[in-house]
């Protein structure tokens, strides 16, 4: 398919999802499940990854993508407001409870018998949900 032709059936071609970004990221988990379906699999998919909240230190990040430019310019007191619908929550989750948290499962999928797939989603919103207030 050339690139003019996904531009214009974009819509058509995502079926439904909202965008590329969700679309894609189903197709690799489909795939995924297809063709390793007798092994065990564990997909982990994080909300919006922030600076650490502890280690190595608070606020560390690697990179500004994401998240990481919002919350250092937010936290170094550049940015001081940003023009938001005050009922949204925010679903962030720190860099080091991620990494933490890929590990937890990387021991409780060692220890699994059977073969199986797993989607585990690292994030904040249920239960200690961010608000734009």
């Amino acid at each position: 398919m050339s690139t003019e032709f996904v531009r214009e059936n974009e819509k058509k071609l995502i079926r439904g999802y909202p965008n590329t970004y969700t679309f894609t990221k189903s197709m690799a988990e489909r795939m995924i499940k297809k063709r390793c379906s007798d092994g065990k699999v564990s997909i982990i998919r994080p909300s919006i990854v922030i600076g650490t909240y502890e280690e190595p230190f608070p606020g560390w990040a690697e990179n500004l993508a994401a998240g990481g430019g919002i919350t250092l310019t937010a936290g170094i007191g550049i940015l001081r407001n940003i023009k938001s619908d005050p009922n949204i929550k925010i679903d962030t989750v720190p860099c080091d409870y991620v990494a933490n948290f890929i590990i937890a499962v990387s021991v409780y999928a060692s220890i699994m018998t059977t073969s199986h797939l797993a989607v585990y989603h690292a994030s904040s919103s249920l239960l200690n949900p961010i608000s734009n207030q």
